[in-house]
């Protein structure tokens, strides 16, 4: 589609061995923390500037780097899996598509230089979104930021305050955190 519109458009693979995406997700009496891998990616330039992207995240890949038991690790890594979170065995992978990318500046985030619209499907859902993010295109592109995600808007409702108003401080924290790093 994007080759039709854009006739001058280079669409390169997302090196999915040096990308990294690094997941935070939060609770009252802490937070757990790990890695997810891509499946596969490309990003599409027109004129050398970027104007789309596509990132498949593989979601059976999920870790957890917080916890050095491996019992209790493995436990937490299953529980994500589960349809208590990611449900992966309906739903293995999740996406993120790039459909617009402008300039942008700011005092209070100078460290970003791109704001990216588009929107992502975790279980099976797509929401809107706007990312912001450094990217850079020393030896080839780099694209670095943060992402804050809803979890509720993906029923992902486990021990979510918001749902359950009664659970007390056993509660995690509706919104998760995506660290990413994409080449």
């Amino acid at each position: 589609l994007f080759t039709f519109m854009f006739p001058h458009t280079d669409t390169l693979s997302v090196d999915v061995e040096k990308s990294i995406l690094h997941w935070i997700g939060k609770k009252v009496s802490g937070e757990h923390d790990g890695y997810v891998q891509i499946k596969n990616g490309y990003t599409i330039f027109d004129n050398d500037s970027l104007i789309g992207a596509q990132i498949i995240i593989d979601m059976n890949t999920i870790t957890v780097s917080d916890i050095e038991s491996p019992e209790w690790n493995q436990s937490l890594v299953d529980h994500l899996k589960d349809d208590d979170f990611f449900g992966i065995d309906l739903f293995p992978y999740a996406t993120l598509l790039v459909t617009s990318v402008q300039k942008y500046q700011s005092k209070l985030t100078p460290q970003y230089n791109v704001k990216m619209d588009g929107e992502i499907t975790i279980k099976g859902i797509k929401r809107p979104i706007s990312i912001l993010s450094n990217l850079s295109y020393e030896n080839g592109y780099r694209a670095m930021g943060t992402l804050k995600i809803d979890r509720t808007e993906f029923d992902i409702e486990y021990k979510s305050k918001s749902i359950f108003p009664d659970i007390g401080n056993k509660f995690i924290y509706d919104e998760f955190t995506l660290d990413f790093d994409f080449y």
